[in-house]
Formats: structure tokens, C-alpha cells, sequence
């Protein structure tokens, strides 16, 4: 026949529930570790986004320096796309390049930060720039550093705008068109006076 158990009906509900937590408590762990695991692997896969002949070729340009163009992953889009693509207006609303994604949790804008990142991240022996200053820096070392920080970060803030004349003259200018001689040797000598003396 039926019979009574003698343990309560919610002490079973307790005891249920108790086991239910300690195996999602264990999955968790399990989940934690797999991504500890994995992490690394995920953060060696930096994505760069970039057109052709615009400031991301220099970003570009340095990583072929660096020996890492193989270790970014390079998207190479229109500005079209850059513009007006809802999944890349979501990534990066200011609609700017150099975009970067670090692969890291952060992306970045700017191709002066960007290439400083990169210097600081794969050039461990500082052959393509100087260490940063520390207290014991002699005053020749942050000299050093302080011309390669204003050479780095000059060219995307002051030195386009004197070269842009210049490009659209002649690299930028529609195929087959004639340069204007006298054009460009005025914006060479501005590019001269302006550019070059702090460079």
C-alpha cells in the first residue's frame, strides 16, 4: 500500500534547490575558466579599419614596419560604408579613421594614438621610438622623446592640411589630368616653410 515519508515535503524542495545551485555554482566555474583559457587567444586579433590613401595607411605602413601585419586583421572599406553602414556607424559613431579595435575590450581613434599603442605594444626593444621618460631619463633621452612625440602626433594635426593641396595635385588628381606646375610649387614651398621647418 501507500506510504507516508516521513521527510517533509519542502525539506525535499530545499535539498532540490540547494543541488541545483551547487551545479550551477560548478558550471560557472567551469565557464570562468574556459574564458581565462581563451582570453588570450581572443586578444590576439586587433582589427583595423581602413581606406586606401586616407591617415589609416599610416597605421597601416607601421604595422608592415613592425612586423605584425599578419597579427591585425584589416578591413578595408569605402566611405560609403564609413558613413552610413549601421553596424559600423554602432562600432564607431564619430565615423572617423583610423579605427581601430584592439581585440582587448577598446577601440581607439586617432592614428597618432594608434600608432603609439602599437609602438608600445610590439616595438618591446624601441627600435622604431625611444623609451619613455622615467626620473632617471638624461636630458638628451627626453629631448629624444619629446621630438618623436611632436613628429608622431604633428603629422595627422598640422602636417595634412599643408600636404592635402599637394595630393590632390597629383596622387588624388583624376587620372589623366595635367598638374598645375605653378600651383604646386607654391604649395611646396608653403609645405617648405611650414612643415618641414618643424619636422
Amino acid at each position: 500500500g501507500y506510504r507516508m515519508t516521513s521527510t517533509p515535503a519542502f525539506a525535499v524542495t530545499t535539498q532540490a534547490i540547494g543541488n541545483a545551485a551547487r551545479q550551477e555554482t560548478q558550471l560557472c566555474a567551469k565557464r570562468r575558466r574556459l574564458v581565462a583559457v581563451m582570453a588570450p587567444a581572443l586578444a590576439t586579433t586587433p582589427t583595423l579599419y581602413h581606406i586606401r590613401w586616407w591617415s589609416s595607411s599610416r597605421v597601416l605602413q607601421l604595422a608592415k614596419e613592425l612586423g605584425v601585419e599578419d597579427k591585425l586583421t584589416l578591413k578595408t572599406i569605402d566611405e560609403a560604408t564609413l558613413k552610413s553602414d549601421k553596424d559600423m556607424l554602432a562600432r564607431n559613431p564619430q565615423a572617423k579613421l583610423p579605427y581601430f579595435e584592439s581585440g582587448r575590450g577598446f577601440s581607439m581613434v586617432e592614428s597618432g594614438a594608434i600608432a603609439q599603442y602599437l609602438l608600445e605594444t610590439y616595438d618591446n626593444e624601441h627600435k622604431l621610438h625611444p623609451p619613455p621618460i622615467t626620473e632617471s631619463s638624461t636630458a638628451e633621452e627626453q629631448e629624444t622623446r619629446a621630438r618623436f612625440l611632436q613628429f608622431l602626433h604633428y603629422g595627422p594635426g598640422s602636417a595634412y592640411h599643408a600636404v592635402i593641396p599637394i595630393f590632390f595635385k597629383t596622387m588624388g588628381a583624376p587620372k589623366g589630368a595635367k598638374p598645375d606646375e605653378a600651383a604646386l610649387a607654391k604649395d611646396f614651398k608653403a609645405w617648405q616653410a611650414s612643415v618641414l621647418v618643424v619636422l
